[in-house]
């Protein structure tokens, strides 16, 4: 029972973060929920994936377009803690059309059906864009192409703006038709002689030891020889990934060096599948998620150009592409398992929470969410300390309370009991003279009652007619208690009455601390996050509202907090004590009306 006071004060001040994160910022009005249920995949990936960047396909059946903006400018998305935004980038977006393909990079992923992976804010006619096409894919991907373009060259939508051209130079070749559907949007057609060029940049270069991950949405329109999907050469090194009828093959080249993996795999004709190639001191090739061929390999040293579709002096696949990237890093089984997952035609992995609306307090709670946020670490000290004097507190004050009214009843009892009996109880003196009564207590009757443990009142009784016993009954026995007898009996009364008073009084000191402590660690607090602010500013040399209020207003929480926890002390401490004070009171009266009765039933005749 002692820890409960405790277990319940801890549990409120660890749900007050909480509330403060009930809305990430009130300025906008409706949440979406995301999640990524794996539970409707055969073989779904476990545990936490880091780097993923997810499709969200929205549609007039899972969202409503006419509650956004025509610039999608207040659209926003936040990790699942509810207050870390994440990087986006739009690959197509038509109100009109009611169609949106939106890619969120999300650091990392719990794969949990039952929580949201991040939430999608959106109805804020103030706000400003902060897409970042770059940032949308992580900084692994050196090469992004959705093909989402209308017409002419496609773009890369990587943070490395590996922008792509029309052909290897001096070839002629056409570049690929745009516009062709894709899985996500719109795709890239390819015929024998089509290619997509890549020029070399220091961010696409191979360098052994270095892993790379090439994966891409093909759909092949017939049975192939030696055709080529991706190749990257310079000299006699490089890599190229191609069809040899319906199979997919890798081969790995340095000068006197070969190694790959042929027949690795087979695509359907007319069917988009998802493939996957992960190299490093061996070659994984995935389709559709499934690994389905590894050879041991190398990574070639290359910092040449990147062509799909027909390399200078070959031939190109005869089909499409889709989300094509490249990876300088080598993705894990279960990451490409989700990667392709998630972006299937029709996919029902990524699933859509009810709309919610920003309630009257969500802009409050917003306030609070943006402070926290700012509090700097030896703020947050500042408010352990305050939390921790607040436990301290709320268990003496709870203790005390339940104490104070369990000795109220117990003093109740007693004195009912003692109006009843009195003329019998002030005899127990004489009682316990007998050598038939052990006690007083058990010639009365009264060791079985329930108040006796509790009850002040009692236990100043039991002193008083012990002494009184003592007295007439011990070495120098008397026949009656005289004025020096009953000088005694005070004063062994009066002793009694100052052990009960400390009892009651005990550990109160610990409130006069907090409501005296807690304000003072708050301005603390205060004083040093504003000095800390201040210094920021000096040494960055941006001084603007937005700049300095932040910071202010974060310094001021631990003053808060302070109050918060001092206010209700000091109520609490005032109550206790005035109870504390009441008990006294009843004890004195109660002890000089024991000591006349015990002198008028024991005392000296005259």
């Amino acid at each position: 029972m002692k820890r409960s006071p405790i277990v319940a004060l801890a549990l409120l001040l660890a749900l007050a973060p909480a509330l403060a994160r009930a809305w990430w910022n009130g300025d906008w009005r409706y949440r979406k929920a995301i999640i990524v249920d794996t539970t409707v995949l055969a073989e779904a990936p476990r545990g936490e994936i880091s780097d993923v960047t997810i499709p969200v396909r929205l549609h007039t059946g899972n969202f409503d377009f006419a509650q956004l903006r025509s610039d999608v400018a207040d659209l926003r998305f936040v990790a699942a803690d509810d207050r870390t935004p994440l990087k986006h980038h739009i690959e197509k977006f038509d109100a009109g059309a009611g169609l949106a393909i939106i890619w969120v990079h999300v650091p990392s992923v719990l794969l949990d059906p039952a929580r949201p992976v991040f939430y999608m804010y959106y109805g804020n006619p103030k706000a400003l864009t902060v897409e970042d096409a770059a940032g949308g894919y992580g900084n692994n991907r050196v090469l992004v192409l959705n093909f989402n373009e209308a017409d002419g060259v496609p773009r890369d939508a990587s943070a490395h703006a590996n922008h792509p051209v029309r052909g290897p130079a001096g070839s002629g070749a056409p570049g690929a038709i745009l516009s062709t559907p894709g899985v996500l949007g719109s795709g890239a057609q390819f015929t024998q002689s089509t290619s997509i060029v890549v020029p070399a940049s220091p961010s696409t270069r191979l360098v052994p030891g270095q892993g790379v991950t090439f994966t891409a949405w093909v759909r092949i329109d017939s049975e192939q020889s030696n055709a080529a999907i991706f190749t990257q050469r310079a000299g006699g090194s490089g890599i190229q990934i191609g069809l040899n009828g319906l199979s997919l093959f890798v081969r790995v080249t340095e000068p006197g060096h070969t190694a790959g993996a042929d027949n690795a795999g087979r695509l359907d004709v007319g069917t988009w599948h998802h493939v996957a190639v992960s190299l490093s001191d061996h070659v994984s090739v995935y389709i559709d998620g499934r690994r389905v061929a590894t050879a041991d390999a190398f990574v070639p040293a290359v910092d040449g150009e990147i062509v799909l579709g027909a390399p200078a002096g070959g031939a190109s696949m005869i089909g499409a592409l889709d989300e094509v990237t490249l990876a300088k890093t080598v993705r894990p089984a279960e990451w490409i398992q989700l990667a392709a997952a998630l972006e299937k035609p029709g996919s029902e992995l990524v699933r859509f929470g009810e709309d919610k609306a920003a309630g009257t307090n969500s802009t409050y709670f917003a306030i609070w969410g943006v402070l926290a946020r700012a509090v700097t670490p030896d703020g947050w000290v500042i408010i352990g300390i305050i939390a921790l004097l607040a436990l301290i507190a709320g268990n003496v004050i709870i203790t005390k309370l339940f104490s104070i009214s369990r000795m109220e009843r117990s003093n109740r009892a007693f004195v009912a009991e003692f109006r009843r009996r009195e003329a019998e109880m002030m005899g127990a003196v004489r009682a316990r003279r007998s050598a038939e009564a052990a006690t007083a207590d058990t010639a009365l009757g009264l060791e079985a009652q329930r108040w006796q443990r509790h009850s002040s009142l009692y236990r100043i009784y039991r002193v008083a007619v012990d002494q009184a016993h003592a007295l007439l009954d011990g070495q120098g026995a008397r026949e009656a208690l005289d004025a020096e007898a009953l000088t005694v009996v005070r004063s062994t009364l009066d002793a009694s009455m100052v052990e009960e008073v400390h009892r009651l009084n005990a550990k109160l000191v610990l409130l006069t601390v907090t409501v005296s402590g807690a304000p003072f660690f708050g301005l603390l607090g205060t004083v040093v996050g504003i000095m800390m602010t201040f210094g920021a500013i000096a040494e960055s040399g941006d001084v603007s509202v937005n700049t300095i209020a932040p910071g202010v207003a974060a310094a001021l929480t631990t003053t808060v907090a302070g109050l918060l926890v001092a206010i209700p002390v000091m109520f609490a401490y005032n109550s206790v004590v005035i109870r504390v004070r009441a008990l006294t009171r009843t004890m004195e009266v109660f002890a000089n009306e024991l000591l006349g009765k015990l002198a008028y039933a024991h005392g000296a005749k005259r």
